[in-house]
């Protein structure tokens, strides 16, 4: 299945400058980090999203000043924990999109990137561009019996429904769409959060 690569949404309130340059989709700007003294680390630039999400990976476009920084650290918050897990520590590429691999599916509405200062000089970080890419969640409907209950136990983040049978069927999924309309045995692929 291609990648399903979307913006976050939101920030959490942060020591980082301009924060929301992080996803505002345009690699010109970037949200910055700046003197951060030798073996230290950044403040967390903490991103959020409007819904919950299943993703896999995060892409990062990471711009460095001064010195060389090295390390990046990105977390994710799965919605059952209250714990972050660490899901990359270690060096990162400049001024190109670079992708991170989670190791496998999560649910999350936010995460989090930090930098470490191991250049022995004084040094400044950018973060330009951050993505995450969303994995549908497949619901197969094979009855109107079922029909309701398989969607509310999928109601957020990026579905893809597939559905065949009779009308009613589909003026069941209408409804829970505000009235979107779409015609029988059509694979339906939507965002709940924007309906």
């Amino acid at each position: 299945m291609a990648d399903n690569w979307a913006l976050p949404t939101g920030h959490e309130e942060t020591d980082w400058s301009n924060p929301q340059y992080a996803y505002d989709g345009d690699t010109d700007f970037g949200a910055t980090y700046l003197n951060i003294d030798n073996y230290i680390y950044t403040g967390y630039l903490t991103l959020t999203f409007d819904t919950i999400f299943n993703i896999d990976k995060v892409k990062v476009y990471s711009k460095t000043v001064g010195g060389e920084l090295d390390i990046i650290e990105l977390q994710y918050l799965r919605l059952s924990d209250t714990n972050w897990q660490i899901f990359k520590q270690g060096s990162f590429l400049k001024d190109q999109w670079e992708e991170y691999e989670i190791g496998s599916t999560v649910e999350t509405n936010k995460i989090r990137i930090r930098y470490f200062n191991d250049s022995g000089v004084d040094s400044g970080v950018g973060v330009y561009g951050v993505e995450i890419n969303i994995v549908p969640v497949i619901v197969n409907v094979s009855g109107k019996a079922s029909l309701e209950s398989e969607i509310n136990a999928s109601l957020s983040g990026f579905v893809i429904i597939n559905a065949t049978g009779k009308s009613r069927m589909f003026t069941e999924i209408n409804v829970r769409l505000k009235g979107k309309q779409y015609d029988e045995e059509e694979d339906i692929l939507f965002l709940f959060s924007n309906y």
